[in-house]
Order: C-alpha cells, then structure tokens, then sequence
C-alpha cells in the first residue's frame, strides 16, 4: 500500500475554493473515485464505482450521483451517495437547518424507501451486482451518504449548536459530511468509474493510474467498450502504456466474449 496522492487532494482544495458548480465536482469525482470511496478498509466490489446510476421507478432527479458495493462482512451494502454543490449552507443565520439541507436530505430518504420494496431489490441485483458475481446469499444493506457544504459553517461555530445538529441529524446507516472531509484512499486502489444507462450500456468514464486489466472484473470487460477516451485520459500514462492497456483490454474482452458463446 502507498500514501494519499498529494496532488489529488491540493487539486481537490483547489476547485472547493471556486465554489463550482455540481457538474464540476461531479466529473473531478469521476477522475479520482478514490475520493467518493474514502479512505477506509472495505473497496469496492470489482474496482467499480458506478457514476449516475439509476433506480427504476423514481425520478429523472432522483438518482444517486455515485454509488459503489461494499461486500465486506456478511451482507452486500450498496453506498449511496448524493453530491451537492459545495457553496450550498447548512444553516440559516438562526443555525436551523436550511431547506435547502433538507431537501438533499430528504433524496436519502427516497431511496431508503426504494429499497424498501422486495421487487425494487430484485431489479437492482440484476442490474449492478449479478453479472460480477453471485451474492444471492447476501442480504442488501444499503448505507447513504450525503456530502454537503464546507466546513468553515463548523469551524466559526462557537456554541457547538451547528455540530449538535449534525450529530443528531443522520438516521441509521446514514453519513452526512462536508465536501472537506472527502479523502481519497491511500495506496493503488485501481479503481474504475462506470456508467450504466437506461439501456443497460456499460461505459467506462475514468480510470486510476493504477488500473490493471488483468484485475479488472471479467464482467466490465465482457460488457463494456474498449475505453479508449478513459484510457487516453489517465495521467501519467505514456502513448505505448495507453496502446498495452488497450490491445489487453481487446484481447481479454474477446476470449471471454468467446468463452461466453461457447
């Protein structure tokens, strides 16, 4: 295992600075899923970090903005996570929670209640879990994971009203953090971030530098297109680094395409 890239999170404090707009912190977070993972023991299942995903049946609004699969322990947890502007406030000058808060807060809400239903979890195994691998066994535990606003709303709080209404604010299986607070893992995590559509197309938004085709789940390679863009896109890869990982992608993609067949 290595160390926090640097880099990563000085570009990272750098855009937070700028106040962007969502769809800016939406695509820095395509390019770097380390930082939507965080830096704990569990990863991904796969390496795969699902960007946009969609739950049938809810609104075209409605959809998390990441979400990952955490199989450690005994049960299949999907992660969740909704991504605000990072300028939005918690607080009103009264320290209330804005509605704005609430609002955010209430999508968490919504697809709690998604899962709720037995034939919503059936629709969601088959459409992100079971083609890499077969968790039937698993119960699903969703967790939900809001990233919201700045830490400065904490930091000049002097009463400790603000961090008291953070704490008792999460339900269960619940995170509620500050744009701060993402972290990126450390060491070469290898990930991946996907897109799956309304079509069942499988797109391969953005690599790590430390992807490997031969770790990658036979799944991806077997459903997605060779990812041309994302490959030339990752940094520090050389013209013949980028030219190896894709005639690799191409040539392990077709003998499982073949096996498939066969």
């Amino acid at each position: 295992m290595g160390s926090v890239d640097p880099a990563v999170v000085e570009r990272w404090r750098s855009l937070l600075d700028q106040d962007p707009a969502e769809r800016e912190v939406q695509r820095f977070l395509e390019q770097h899923p380390s930082l939507v993972v965080g830096d704990q023991a569990s990863s991904p299942l796969g390496g795969l970090v699902f960007t946009q995903p969609r739950l049938q049946g809810l609104g075209a609004r409605q959809f998390p903005d990441f979400l990952w699969l955490d199989t450690t322990g005994g049960a299949l947890a999907p992660v969740l996570i909704e991504i605000e502007r990072p300028g939005k406030a918690w607080f009103t000058k009264r320290g209330d929670l804005t509605g704005q808060f609430h609002q955010a807060h209430q999508q968490l809400g919504d697809w709690r209640a998604w899962f709720l239903e037995a034939e919503n979890q059936l629709l969601f195994r088959r459409t992100y879990v079971d083609w890499l691998g077969d968790f039937r066994s698993r119960p699903l535990l969703p967790r939900y994971h809001l990233v919201y606003g700045r830490n400065t709303e904490f930091d000049a709080d002097d009463t400790g009203k603000r961090a008291g209404r953070r704490f008792v604010t999460p339900r269960r299986h619940e995170t509620l953090s500050t744009h701060d607070e993402l972290t990126p893992r450390s060491g070469d995590t290898g990930l991946c971030t996907v897109n799956l559509d309304t079509l069942g197309r499988l797109r391969v938004r953005a690599l790590e530098p430390s992807f490997t085709v031969e770790e990658a789940p036979e799944g991806l390679l077997r459903r997605a297109d060779t990812p041309t863009k994302a490959v030339r896109e990752v940094p520090g890869w050389s013209e013949e680094k980028q030219t190896q990982v894709l005639s690799e992608w191409r040539r392990r993609a077709t003998t499982l395409r073949q096996q498939q067949v066969s």
